[in-house]
């Protein structure tokens, strides 16, 4: 296919789900989070990543 030519199927637009997971460092004063997904249930291209916790928001703030 071509990058130019134009899908007429929503395959593009289709938006996965699956559960995350998180792990904090430190339970009661954390400083870095890292989420990732049960890899027994999906396989994603990033199996996790880790983040300073001063930088991580809440997912329901994502959404």
């Amino acid at each position: 296919m071509s990058i130019t030519e134009r899908r007429d199927d929503d395959s593009l637009y289709a938006l996965p789900r699956f559960e995350l997971q998180c792990h904090l460092d430190d339970i009661d004063d954390p400083t870095e989070v890292t989420v990732f997904a049960d890899t027994r249930t999906v396989e994603l291209a990033t199996q996790w990543i880790s983040v300073d916790a001063g930088s991580a928001v809440s997912l329901e703030d994502v959404r």
